[in-house]
This record gives C-alpha cells, structure tokens and sequence, in this order.
C-alpha cells in the first residue's frame, strides 16, 4: 500500500493564512522559509507578524523600525510600537567588569565602544528617524515607553519572564555579549577602596551608576516626535510604564529617579495631548513627584 505525500504549498493562500492564524510567530516563519511558494503565500501573516513591535533608541533598533517602515505591506500592519529604556551607555561598567578569556573579553569591549560611539553620533537624527518612520505606518495608533523590570541576577532570582526584547537587540548581543534582561538594582561604585579608615579624609568616594541621562532622553525624543507629528495633522496615543529607580544623591542618600521633568513644556504639552494610559511599577504612589504626575493629568482631563 503506497501513502501519498502532502504538500503544504498547492494550498490555496487563504487556506494557509487561516492557518498562520493558529501558529506562534517561530512557526510561521518556519513555514515562510520551507519554499518560495510558502514564502509568497505567507506573506500576509508573517506582516501581521509586526502588529506590535519593541524598539530601543540604539542606532540599530532604529534602523530596523525604518527599514520596516519601508516594507509598504508591513508599515500598513503596525498598530503599537513600545519603546524601550534599554541604551548601550547603561552598560559601561558592566562591560569594565567583564569576565572570561581576555581576547574574547578584549573583542566584545572593543565592539561595545563602537556601538557607543555609534549611539552618541546618532542623537541628532535619532527624531527625524523616527518621526518619518511613524508618518510611513499609517495605521498606528500608539506609542508605549517602557522601563524594564528591576529584577537582578541572584541564586535567588529567576531570570525576568516580564521583558521583551528589542528588534535588532540579537546583533548587539551577539558582538558585546550583554543581557539587556537585567535592569537593577544598580550598583553604586566605589573609589580608592583603599583607603585608611583611620583617615576620614581618605573615605571612599561614591558614584551613582543609575543611567538617568538615557533613560530621560528616551522620554524626551518621543515627547518630541509626539509634538511634532501633531503639528503636522498626524495625533498618537502615549503609554507610559514607569519603574521605581532610585539615583544617588550626594554620597549616601537615594532618591525616586524622575524619568522626566514635570516642569518642562514638552513634557506638559505630552500629558495633555496624547497621554492615554499610565501604569506604575515599584513606585510609592504618595510621593510628591507622582502626586504631582497625577494631578497633572487630572487637570488635563478635567479642561
């Protein structure tokens, strides 16, 4: 008794699509590579793939948001876009303190210093990247920023199940060998350790390492871009997810780390127009800056 064998692909495409419904993201890809013909008849449900992505502000995060803005049959499938705190400065000392073969350790610290230096070239067109990139997704509606969960790595600890990587995040890790998994608690370092307790004067001095300046720029490039597509008839809807930090203040003293300045106009001028969602992590809600957040946001609602 001869069995016949079945080819996926003589399908007719709206068969398959219905199909790619039912399979995770691994295994629709999977089946777009199996042969051209699946690829061309799966190009439907690989594009809604990208409903809603992850991006940091990393040159390379934001080089795969344009390229996919350019793809038309995938720009006109994303919904939400999430941007993440997530920068290659954070990670200096980490790297500093890296283990392991020393032309291994050598190679990923030389690859980091290049992708930094990428990154603080890539300021002054990180806005217009973005903003010509959301202006190409004609149908998204929202931006999210996220900070990441504060878990860090013990034997007590189970890695995050609670963080989603970035696109393009895999090329970073794999020439620095970084786990963007881990945001906290950060450290604070020490100086000339070796110091005389005897000595008062000889005390060793303490550095904050918690990265404010990358997390408050992200805040403020999509404030930005917000503002500016608004100006030019184009109205995105702003989630926020905000985590407890703490900075240091002067040698011993910790402090909420304020994401952004309720001060600033652009900040104002992102609460009142495009402000939907607002969501807290490790974060003392009676504290004056979130009260301050809140009432803020109450009055916007209020007028």
């Amino acid at each position: 008794m001869s069995h016949s064998k079945f080819d996926i692909s003589t399908l007719p495409s709206r068969i398959i699509q219905v199909i790619c419904v039912h399979l995770n993201g691994p295994s629709v890809l999977a089946l777009r590579f199996t042969n051209r013909t699946l690829h061309k008849k799966t190009k439907k449900p690989f594009a809604a793939l990208f409903a809603s992505i992850k991006i940091s502000l990393t040159p390379r995060s934001v080089a795969v948001l344009e390229a996919l803005s350019n793809q038309k049959y995938i720009a006109t499938k994303i919904e939400h876009i999430t941007i993440g705190t997530e920068m290659l400065n954070q990670y200096m000392i980490p790297m500093k303190e890296m283990q392991g073969n020393e032309e291994v350790v050598r190679e990923y610290c030389r690859q980091f210093e290049a992708g930094l230096e990428e990154e603080n070239e890539a300021r002054a067109v990180t806005i217009n990247a973005l903003k010509y990139s959301f202006l190409r997704m004609e149908n998204l509606k929202d931006v999210r920023v996220e900070d990441r969960p504060a878990l860090y790595p013990s034997e007590h600890i189970e890695r995050s199940q609670d963080y989603r990587s970035f696109m393009g995040s895999s090329h970073i890790v794999r020439l620095t060998n970084l786990d963007f998994r881990w945001n906290g608690p950060y450290a604070k370092a020490t100086h000339n350790s070796n110091h005389d307790p005897s000595n008062p004067t000889m005390a060793p001095k303490v550095q904050d390492t918690f990265p404010q300046w990358s997390r408050q720029y992200t805040f403020v490039v999509i404030f930005i871009v917000l503002r500016d597509l608004r100006i030019i008839g184009r109205n995105l809807a702003l989630d926020m997810k905000l985590g407890g930090y703490e900075k240091l203040v002067g040698d011993e003293i910790a402090a909420f780390s304020e994401p952004f300045d309720l001060t600033k106009r652009m900040v104002a001028d992102a609460l009142k127009n495009h402000a939907r969602v607002l969501e807290f992590r490790d974060i003392d809600t009676n504290m004056g800056w979130v009260q301050g957040l809140l009432l803020q946001m109450d009055r916007n609602n209020a007028g």
